[in-house]
């Protein structure tokens, strides 16, 4: 059974003391401000499912809970001390009689408590520049936002829905026009909706379509500083999710190669690249396998099974045939024996690449601008798989309890965070059978498992989302508890073979270990000890070299088949409802695609996924791959969304883009420390060809992005739906509008943004002209202490007998608006005409 590295560090001495484990001060950060802007989000979503929204109120909350968790953690610690307190003794009794009656000595010599790992923040200077670097390049690509505030697309009813949230206080609202006793019958746009998005839960109840988390920060954003703080939350959080990724990238590269954090910190590498890392790995077997063994025996197995796997890979690299081969070629065989210097310049360099590649990718800028939740689905992905990877790294449970709660914030934002879900249940039910579900795995599920009711509800309430939910393709929770119950008795079935396969491993290494001390004692049994150390270590690295070659053609036969899908199985159609057959261009998918990202973007992805998949296994680097690589698939084989771009390619912008962004940055962070090692060949041959790579995919990436800085996608929208709320002065008024042919129309962008966003009722007049008498005198009987307009396209006055009109207001404008295309890559902007008259209705 190969093994994966898990990130930890090493003892510090003979007796078995476990060093501090070490997060960087960047880590610290950046995912501090991850987690703040997650619970802000959480808190004012709760807020708002309760009716009380407000700043006052998210802002004492917020702060609460990270109170109340101290106090839980810390309560919860003194217990446990209680518990553990050893029975008195006399003075002249030593540790040495406390441990024969099988007391545990903490690793500064206090009786009575377990050695936990302690974690440590150190200052890391490359580390702060970077993401300095990182986050000013990002900021000069997202920041403004747009100015988002019509409403006919996903955006402008999330804005509509937040600037509601804060004005009301609720993520629901009550359509008095849905009253029988003032209107008989009101239009709908379609069924069950009064505008677009604008959905009747039931009777005069509207809950807006989409899931509420994004439109509540966007509220607590608007009760901060209005419309200009409301959208510039978008940016915000895909400058932490830039800066997010690249840390996630730059702490699994630097530990999966095996050298040390920044000077000062613990853990240093071995030549094997992970065999650091080992002695936990052993401890947690060793553990398992005595089934109550004392803490403290645990504890030496893991050092003599450490021991013997450290042997192993310093013997595989001094006597194996290969030897001399890899120390020639140890720059692309990860297994430097500069390790240090090597592993922490290939992450600032993998850290580098991610960062730039991601912020200067079209897709990316353009959604970071764009107020809608993919950007926000992103920064939480990115911050649950930094809690996941510190958690690997250190050895910690904090960590791990961060990213649990960051994956359940995830699925309150929208409906695929099911996805990740389940392939953390997945992740779960893998670390049952392998006997590894440790106190990490139990603070994720933890962290999961106080947003996940609030969560579940909001998918699968009636009162909520449950037919959004729905809708979208997410089974039904009957079905996704049977799929998680499913792959957790899988794993508890296979944990006793499982434990078998480890039993054996451990009783090889058991022997290699007591060789080892043999070995020490009696220089004599050196070679033997060498070569059956070797052959343990080889069986390993085959059995990992195997797996990840079959890794990689599977990856490699997916991708031809995506490309050649529209050769081998022609176009992709679908029935769209109201739309009749229409093309997907499913079948086009890495090809559309590759015109943002490129095709030798995909070619670095899929170097990067080599260097995870053919050198020795690292926990964190798999959990980049797994955790992107197999949505990328999902989404490529059916998008599920409007086929026209830039709208298309959102899909990719929650996990995919940064998934293969990613695996590019590693690839190209592993051949750019190639420049650091002193070997010329070396830079030459893979240091300086990766550079020329990095600056090619940046001079793809900046043309396309560079016209969006200058770019404000419906700019002015806000502006034209303020002039028409201040006809009513003051008061709600009632607002009918035309209906229209799509798209893009008055009718089509301003009634529902007026409504939620202003407060001021918008309805669509009868779809027959001879109907709009009736309907209109139905509002004034109705609506008596508000006044009533009709909109009429340019300056026509509609004709409605027996009803007088006056002229209010003409609007006339224009809105910025970027090109849309379904066969090419949109690349440039246009503008929206509007032109339209407000009549006020005269009263008898």
């Amino acid at each position: 059974m190969p093994e994966a590295d898990g990130g930890v560090s090493v003892p510090s001495d003979d007796r078995g003391e476990a060093r501090p484990a070490t997060v960087w001060l960047s880590e610290v950060i950046v995912g501090g401000l991850v987690l703040v802007v997650s619970l802000v989000a959480w808190v004012s979503l709760a807020l708002a499912d309760l009716g009380a929204h407000s700043l006052t109120a998210v802002a004492v909350t917020t702060a609460c809970v990270p109170v109340a968790v101290a106090g839980a953690v810390l309560g919860r610690r003194m217990l446990s001390a209680a518990r553990r307190s050893p029975p008195r003794r006399s003075a002249a009794e030593g540790p040495e009689e406390g441990e024969k009656r099988g007391e545990t000595i903490a690793a500064d010599g206090v009786p009575g408590t377990d050695r936990r790992r302690r974690v440590r923040i150190r200052v890391d200077p490359a580390g702060l520049v970077v993401i300095a670097g990182i986050a000013a390049l990002a900021g000069f690509f997202f920041f403004p936002g747009f100015a988002y505030g019509a409403a006919d697309k996903d955006p402008g009813g999330y804005v509509a829905h937040g600037l509601e949230i804060a004005r009301t206080g609720g993520y629901s609202l009550r359509d008095p026009a849905s009253d029988p006793a003032r209107v008989s019958k009101v239009e709908m746009a379609s069924p069950g909706a009064r505008f677009p998005g604008v959905w009747v839960s039931h009777g005069d109840v509207i809950v807006p379509q989409f899931y509420a988390l994004w439109p509540a920060l966007l509220a607590t954003a608007a009760d901060i500083g209005g419309e200009r703080a409301l959208v510039q939350v978008g940016p915000l959080c895909g400058l932490l999710a830039v800066c997010t990724l690249a840390l996630v990238v730059r702490r699994a590269v630097t530990g999966a190669l095996g050298g040390p954090a920044p000077p000062g910190t613990a853990g240093a590498g071995s030549a094997a690249g992970g065999a650091d890392r080992a002695d936990r790995a052993g401890g947690a077997d060793r553990a398992d396998r005595a089934g109550g063994a004392d803490r403290a025996g645990a504890d030496r197995a893991g050092a003599e099974d450490a021991a013997a796997t450290t042997g192993a890979a310093a013997a595989e690299q001094v006597t194996s045939p290969r030897g001399e081969v890899e120390r020639t070629w140890a720059w692309f065989r990860l297994v430097d024996r500069t390790s240090g210097r090597f592993a922490n310049a290939a992450g600032l360099f993998a850290a580098v690449a991610t960062g730039a590649l991601l912020s200067t990718n079209m897709l990316q800028v353009w959604q970071a601008k764009y107020p809608s939740s993919e950007i926000s689905a992103q920064m939480l992905f990115a911050g649950a798989l930094l809690g996941v990877v510190l958690a690997l790294a250190s050895g910690s449970w904090p960590p791990a309890a961060m990213a649990g709660v960051v994956a359940g914030i995830g699925f309150l934002d929208r409906a695929d965070g099911m996805l990740t879900l389940l392939l953390a249940a997945a992740a779960g039910a893998v670390l049952v059978a392998v006997r590894r579900f440790d106190r990490r795995a139990v603070a994720f599920a933890a962290g999961l498992g106080a947003v996940l009711p609030h969560a579940l509800w909001q998918a699968y309430s009636p009162d909520a989302n449950r037919d959004y939910t729905l809708i979208n393709g997410i089974p039904d929770l009957p079905v996704i508890a049977g799929i998680v119950a499913a792959l957790f008795a899988a794993g508890l079935l296979a944990r006793p073979a499982v434990g078998r396969l480890f039993a054996a491993r451990a009783a090889r290494a058991a022997r290699a270990a007591r060789a080892a001390r043999a070995a020490r004692a009696a220089r004599a049994g050196q070679a033997g000890r060498e070569r059956r150390t070797v052959s343990q270590a080889e069986r390993s690295r085959r059995i990992q070299l195997v797996v990840g070659l079959g890794v990689l053609l599977v990856v490699a036969g997916l991708f031809a088949l995506g490309v050649l899908r529209g050769r081998l199985f022609g176009a992709d159609y679908k029935d769209f409802e109201g739309l009749g057959r229409q093309r997907t261009y499913d079948e086009r998918s890495l090809e559309r695609l590759a015109w943002f990202v490129s095709w030798p973007a995909f070619l670095l992805a899929f170097a990067g996924l080599a260097v995870v998949a053919l050198r020795r296994w690292n926990a964190m680097l798999w959990a980049v791959v797994l955790s992107a690589l197999p949505l990328l698939a999902v989404y490529a084989w059916h998008t599920r969304n409007s086929v026209r771009l830039m709208w298309w390619a959102r899909r990719y912008v929650p996990v995919a883009l940064p998934g293969l962004f990613a695996l590019a940055g590693i690839a190209l962070g592993v051949a750019l420390a190639a420049l650091v090692v002193r070997r010329l060949p070396a830079r030459l041959m893979v240091g300086l060809p990766a550079a020329a790579a990095l600056g090619g995919l940046l001079a793809f990436a900046l043309p396309q992005s560079l016209p969006l800085r200058h770019h404000d996608e419906m700019g002015g929208s806000f502006a034209v739906t303020t002039e028409l709320a201040a006809l009513a002065d003051g008061r709600e008024g009632v607002y009918l509008w035309p209906r229209e042919p799509c798209c893009l129309t008055e009718s089509d962008l301003f009634p529902a943004a007026l409504w939620l966003g202003r407060g001021q009722l918008s309805a669509l007049l009868p779809e027959d002209e001879a109907d709009w008498p009736g309907y209109v005198a139905d509002f004034l009987h109705g609506f008596p202490d508000s006044p009533v307009f009709v909109i009429g396209s340019d300056a026509t006055e509609p004709r409605i007998p027996g009803v007088d009109l006056v002229v209010a207001r003409r609007v006339v404008t224009s809105l910025p608006f970027w090109d849309e295309s379904e066969t090419s890559r949109p690349d440039h902007a246009t503008s929206i005409p509007v032109d339209f008259t407000v009549w006020r209705v005269m009263r008898p």
